[in-house]
């Protein structure tokens, strides 16, 4: 059986320069508020130099011509449109060679899941700060093999309304896992080790923190400061503080963290 469903190696690199000088970055903003468009525009004026703005897209049919016509290295793309959403219109493109921002005001299960796709978004109303860094990380491009993963993933997710598969970043390049192959992910300073089925493991340049926040809504508990584990694997609580987890693995419980687990644990 193999666990990492999909493995992609991306390579990172700064937008090339000409005689000194920093190459711009094409970009369109898709945005059905006008004013939320205009905004957006100003603040890429005045924070981000490097983004050139090639135009604004009210809805999806519009958005299709100005990608074909502009070929944009960079979209900010409203989630919520009428007709079409942001998501229906990345689906109906196909080959997909540019890479996207989502910007929505509405902090939902469809965000969590382009996090898990490791892409990015911008709450509204868009601080200015906030989208430089945004722009500081797409000038570390991601090579077109990963955004086809990233896209793929995240429709996959999307389409099952269930989060399934997440995007685990290490050194060299981002892994697409299966999130049921999860026992439990384990610190390690800046970085953690995520074990998975089989005793396989993985390490990520993401932190514990991190992944406490993107999957504590999909079955997983911070047993302690060094452990989230993946509540449908665990076997059986120990009075001595460890979790025996399906696979023979023990996970460490915090005394603080050992009630709430326990009542988690009779509600499953």
């Amino acid at each position: 059986m193999n666990r990492v469903k999909r493995q992609v190696r991306v390579s990172y690199f700064r937008f090339p320069h000409f005689n000194g000088m920093q190459l711009m970055i094409n970009a369109i903003v898709v945005e059905d508020e006008r004013k939320a468009a205009e905004n957006l525009r100003e603040l890429l004026g005045q924070y981000c130099p490097s983004v050139r703005f090639l135009g604004h897209a009210s809805d999806a049919e519009e958005a299709r011509e100005q990608i074909q016509r502009l070929q944009p290295d960079l979209i900010f793309l409203d989630v919520e449109m009428p007709r079409q959403n942001g998501f229906d219109l990345l689906e109906s493109l196909g080959n997909i060679n540019f890479s996207v921002v989502f910007t929505t005001a509405y902090d939902h299960y469809a965000l969590r899941a382009i996090k898990f796709s490791a892409l990015d978004y911008l709450l509204k109303p868009i601080d200015g700060k906030e989208l430089a860094a945004v722009i500081d990380k797409y000038e570390r491009l991601a090579d077109r093999q990963f955004l086809r993963e990233s896209f793929r993933n995240l429709a996959e997710n999307l389409r099952h309304k269930e989060l399934q598969n997440l995007a685990v970043p290490d050194q060299s390049g981002i892994s697409f896992i299966s999130l049921d192959e999860v026992i439990y992910l384990q610190a390690d300073r800046n970085y953690s080790t995520i074990h998975l089925k089989g005793g396989e493991r993985m390490v990520s340049t993401r932190t514990l923190k991190e992944y406490d926040l993107l999957l504590q809504d999909n079955g997983f508990f911070r047993a302690h400061h060094s452990f989230l584990v993946h509540l449908k694997h665990v076997k059986r609580f120990e009075k001595s503080g460890y979790l025996l987890m399906e696979d023979g693995l023990h996970a460490e419980v915090a005394q603080r963290r050992k009630a709430e687990l326990l009542e988690v644990l009779k509600n499953r």
